[in-house]
């Protein structure tokens, strides 16, 4: 695994380059639960934009909220368009085609994603929410 990651956060994502994570991806275990009751892709763009979908498995709507990241030291931390801090920082970790992200301040809350070569078509019509997600939070 290649360790991007190691020094502190920056709170300033107006000079984002995300050019090593860039791309898209699927939660595939979330703290270390592989059968998860909710669905996740994600956009990251070099430039910094980052789009979050999310859904309840029960549910059949997508909800996307949009933000805007940067990756310092290895360390992703971010703002959702409503103005909203992700909810933690995280170290990031990239293996292959495996992106691992650990909030810098909970050991237990580790997101591991798949790169996608491509997003599902139905995630177009979701609807974009000035709030941020409450299921899985970044």
């Amino acid at each position: 695994a290649e360790d991007i990651g190691g020094g502190g956060g920056n709170e300033d994502i107006t000079d984002a380059d995300l050019s090593s994570i860039a791309g898209y991806w699927h939660l595939v275990s979330w703290g270390g639960d592989t059968t998860l009751d909710f669905d996740v892709y994600l956009s990251i763009l070099s430039d910094g934009n980052v789009t979050l979908w999310q859904r309840g498995l029960a549910s059949h709507s997508w909800k996307r909220y949009d933000s805007r990241a940067t990756l310092v030291d290895g360390i992703i931390s971010g703002k959702y368009n409503d103005n909203e801090v992700w909810a933690n920082s995280y170290n990031v970790n990239i293996a292959a085609d495996s992106m691992t992200w650990t909030a810098t301040g909970d050991a237990a809350d580790v997101s591991v994603y798949e790169r996608c070569s491509t997003l599902p078509d139905e995630l177009d019509a979701a609807t974009i929410n000035s709030l941020s997600p409450m299921l899985f939070a970044l």
